[in-house]
């Protein structure tokens, strides 16, 4: 399979959540996840998002396990491999600049970009590049 066409199967299941196989790599992503507020709490939606899948290919005898989870929408990146899974969240493409990430996130940003290849053996290896973080300047109002 060409990458391109890869590329665009990815991103359809971004929009309607289902999964594909390539090399025997069974991807399933969605947009959405819980994040962690912490530092050290970014890493706990990794495990939940794994056991989940444990479970719910327990439950469905025509369900296979996933290979590769990847999730978005907390704006870091975050990669573990767990239980013979790898769990990546992928950088944003916006950051401080919006209304939304002026209001809402906390912490740093991880603006930038990822490439998950997926060798010929079926192991895969992900990539990133995130930009260096550039702040908006603070408004100070005096009282």
């Amino acid at each position: 399979m060409r990458n391109e066409k890869v590329l665009l199967l990815v991103i359809n299941m971004f929009v309607v959540g289902s999964y594909i196989i390539h090399k025997g790599v069974i991807i399933r992503a969605r947009h959405h996840t819980t994040g962690g507020s912490t530092p050290t709490s970014r890493g706990n939606q990794a495990g939940k998002e794994i056991v989940w899948d444990i479970i719910k290919s327990d439950q469905d005898e025509q369900r296979e396990p996933s290979t590769v989870i990847i999730r978005s929408h907390v704006h870091y990146s975050f990669m573990c491999e767990s239980m013979g899974r790898t769990f990546i969240i992928t950088p944003c493409m916006k950051g401080m600049f919006d209304e939304y990430g002026q209001t809402k996130c906390s912490g740093t940003i991880d603006i930038g970009f990822g490439v998950l290849d997926i060798m010929d053996d079926g192991s895969v290896m992900w990539r990133k590049r995130i930009l260096k973080p550039c702040y908006q300047k603070e408004n100070v109002k005096e009282l």
